[in-house]
């Protein structure tokens, strides 16, 4: 006899240097935008790597691949919540 399928769900923890990035790239897209200035999600994608990998105190940190694609932004948005921030294509 099988066993019934189990729904799973694989989390993953966030690497801390991203989570520090994302935090400023927030920073980062709310200042243009209470000036209404329109962001587009290629902007917003290029910007990130450039913010990338730097610790508190300003250190550059370990070296690390980080591609900012379309499946980042999605899920960057989603826990930022900037769907509420106008993002043009």
């Amino acid at each position: 006899k099988s066993a019934a399928p189990v729904n799973t769900r694989v989390i993953r923890k966030q690497n801390h240097h991203i989570a520090y990035m994302e935090k400023v790239l927030v920073v980062w897209i709310e200042d243009p935008t209470s000036h209404n200035t329109p962001l587009s999600q290629s902007l917003i994608q290029s910007k990130a790597p450039t913010l990338q990998f730097y610790e508190a105190e300003g250190k550059k940190a370990a070296e690390e691949k980080f591609e900012a694609s379309r499946g980042w932004f999605m899920r960057f948005k989603k826990r930022s919540s900037i769907h509420k921030i106008k993002v043009q294509d």
